[in-house]
């Protein structure tokens, strides 16, 4: 700590309204690593937290406190001395890795985390403010292996940002363990490099784009005057009143190499469908089909008393997040941050009802890829151009969102670096995310190095969640792990 300490530097990092919205959720990592040989050096303790401090001097922004200004800007303010240090603790567990590794890594086989962060942004109970990074180390039984757990404020950066500060963390320990320097490297903390770097070209925003990101309530506006700890407290509360279910499901790829190949004979010659869009429209039909399936065996006074109605009316949103930093021309800066833009798919509810075939599937993919080849620099100028607009606040969004009877969110994880941190020892032995996750539906997370097949954690209401694991089509194409 004290090589941090000596070494960051007062500065204040104003958030986009991007970062804004997202700062109220906090994405959580785990990461397993076995130690084969039983080394007596495996991982040794002292190393692991000097090659963390010495990481984020890479990452200050992980030590600063997250503000609101009266004008609803918010800012991570780092001031050296008074530094609003992310929580590092490691501690012995009783289970061994075996045992963890032969329950298929289930979190029901996990250690226990004492007061490990919520899915939501929350002050700390000893602190009192909310910390932007919280990191525990649990060393297994006999030294068999160590698990980490690495939590990060979504305000700080997306899945990227998160992946690139633990491989930094990694590269700097194992820099100790063999007494050679590590790769230098220098990240971009600048929000307003993304404008610097868009065309004065503008294309207009569809309707809808445009209505999500601009059109303002009272309640929208009540959301975004609450302080961040308020909001995060709310949601919590929130959140416990309906806690929801989450499982990880395994899909083989030669399962999904022959449906693909079933949906590209439905689809003009030459179209292109990738394997993100194939799995954005699975997502979209399976939970479209288990909401109504759920919906279905609600009846009587317990319909009426929640709103809900067996026949089906409204729109089917589809929304799915897309790094820009490739279409912004700016993946080599290193830039850590949240430039995402969340594309949507959006179709009348009835299609649910249609029974998941080739042809339902390459229909919805056609619209998935469509929505995706908008993503212009002029379109994406747009976008950024309307979202930091006065009329724009964190409740703008979540509150246009509540108009849609159902909205599946689905972010691909596919090819993050989630299986390169190598701190000396070698790769994750497995990588994967917090069940639990705020906002998500359904998360592709990377597969180990050994297999091609797709990872795919889903969260749902315990009503839908059954009707998912009853899903036919589901079933049959998905396997699941836990």
């Amino acid at each position: 700590m004290d090589y941090f300490k000596s070494n960051v530097q007062s500065n204040i990092y104003k958030l986009s309204k991007y970062d804004s919205l997202l700062s109220l959720v906090n994405l959580r990592h785990v990461y397993f690593y076995g130690n084969s040989d039983y080394s007596d050096d495996f991982m040794l303790s002292t190393l692991l937290e000097q090659g963390f401090y010495r990481a984020l001097t890479r990452y200050p922004v992980l030590a600063g406190h997250l503000q609101q200004t009266d004008e609803g800007q918010m800012v991570i303010a780092v001031d050296k001395d008074n530094l609003n240090m992310p929580i590092y603790h490691e501690f012995q567990s009783d289970i061994h890795f075996s045992d963890i590794s032969k329950a298929g890594f289930s979190p029901s086989a996990w250690p226990h985390v004492k007061d490990m962060c919520g899915k939501y942004t929350c002050p700390d109970r000893d602190a009192g403010t909310i910390k932007l990074g919280s990191f525990y180390v649990a060393r297994l039984k006999q030294n068999s292996g160590v698990i980490f757990f690495a939590n990060f404020c979504h305000s700080t950066g997306d899945g990227t940002s998160c992946f690139e500060f633990f491989n930094r963390w990694a590269a700097e320990t194992q820099a100790l363990v063999t007494d050679c320097p590590a790769e230098e490297v220098v990240y971009c903390f600048d929000r307003e490099i993304i404008t610097s770097e868009l065309p004065s070209e503008r294309t207009p925003l569809d309707e809808g784009t445009r209505m999500a990101y601009s059109r303002r309530s009272t309640l929208g506006d009540w959301i975004a005057w609450l302080s961040p700890n308020t909001r995060g407290r709310a949601m919590t509360y929130l959140d416990s009143r309906s806690p929801a279910q989450g499982h990880l499901f395994r899909i083989s790829r030669s399962k999904f190499d022959e449906l693909r190949s079933k949906v590209l004979e439905c689809m003009p010659p030459g179209a292109r469908m990738s394997s993100n869009d194939l799995l954005n429209a699975v997502f979209y039909k399976v939970h479209g089909q288990a909401r109504l399936d759920a919906e279905k065996k609600q009846s009587g006074w317990l319909s009426w008393l929640t709103g809900r109605r067996e026949e089906s009316s409204g729109e089917h949103r589809l929304s799915f997040t897309c790094d820009l930093r490739h279409r912004l021309g700016i993946s080599h800066l290193n830039y850590i941050g949240n430039p995402l833009y969340n594309a949507v798919v959006s179709i009348p509810i009835e299609h649910a009802q249609s029974p998941i075939t080739p042809h339902a599937l390459a229909d919805v993919a056609t619209q998935v890829r469509g929505s995706i080849a908008k993503l212009t620099p002029s379109f994406i100028g747009s976008y950024f151009e309307t979202i930091e607009t006065s009329g724009f606040n964190i409740g703008t969004f979540m509150t246009n969102s509540m108009r849609f009877k159902l909205i599946t969110y689905v972010t691909n994880a596919e090819h993050a670096r989630m299986y390169h941190a190598d701190f000396g020892y070698g790769v994750q032995s497995f990588s994967t995310i917090n069940p639990d996750v705020a906002s998500l539906n359904f998360t592709v997370v990377p597969s180990p190095p050994s297999t091609r097949d797709f990872f795919v954690n889903i969260m749902e209401d315990p009503s839908v969640m059954d009707c998912i694991l009853t899903n036919k089509f589901w079933t049959e194409f998905a396997t699941q792990m836990y």
